[in-house]
């Protein structure tokens, strides 16, 4: 383990030590390895969060994965990276670049208003596009639908500046294409800088 592996598992160590939902899964940080940006850890799965069959419940376990993928995520950030263009400490900044942050973009833009196509080696497979019908029917009523992405995406911290933009694009879609509305509301809330920032 060389220094920056073992001040990053340190760090984590830390934080996990502060989080209840890390105590309730018995979360333990083992490893993390710099040269695959790969962490390590171990969950204590008591009787408890077992189903009938004696599975882990899966809400608890992708409780597991998300803890996990965010320890090699915070293991990742360099302490000491720079905001380009200031002198503020920022590790969090070094996650996107403009690159990055277009890919992104074109990913949800495929998700929004395409289809991810389907695996050829799986039979029967009609790729992965999400059910609108919820937006959908509040498309009509633009207030109704930005409360509820507003409630789903961004835990009521929308913006009135950004609830106004949203409505303009709204309307600007016919009034009889609900699904078109869905989708151009939920596409500008999920690429735009607010959804990006956890609140």
């Amino acid at each position: 383990m060389n220094a920056r592996e073992a001040e990053a598992i340190e760090r984590w160590r830390r934080l996990l030590g502060e989080l209840p939902v890390a105590q309730l899964l018995g979360a333990e940080a083992l490893a993390w390895h710099e040269d695959g940006e790969r962490a390590e850890m171990a969950f204590a799965a008591p009787p408890s969060f077992c189903n009938l069959m004696d599975n882990v419940q899966s809400r608890l376990l992708t409780a597991m994965l998300d803890m996990a993928m965010a320890f090699s995520m915070i293991c990742a950030l360099k302490p000491d990276y720079v905001v380009p263009s200031t002198t503020l400490l920022g590790p969090e900044f070094a996650l996107h670049n403009s690159s990055t942050y277009i890919n992104r973009d074109n990913v949800l833009n495929t998700m929004t208003f395409g289809t991810i196509q389907p695996l050829a080696s799986y039979p029967g497979a009609t790729g992965t596009q999400p059910d609108w019908t919820a937006l959908a029917a509040l498309a009509g009523n633009p207030n109704a639908l930005i409360d509820k992405l507003d409630a789903l995406l961004l835990h009521g911290t929308m913006p009135a500046a950004m609830r106004t933009g949203l409505a303009t694009a709204i309307n600007a879609v016919a009034a009889s294409d609900t699904v078109g509305r869905a989708k151009t509301a939920y596409y500008l809330v999920v690429t735009s800088s607010e959804y990006q920032v956890e609140r």
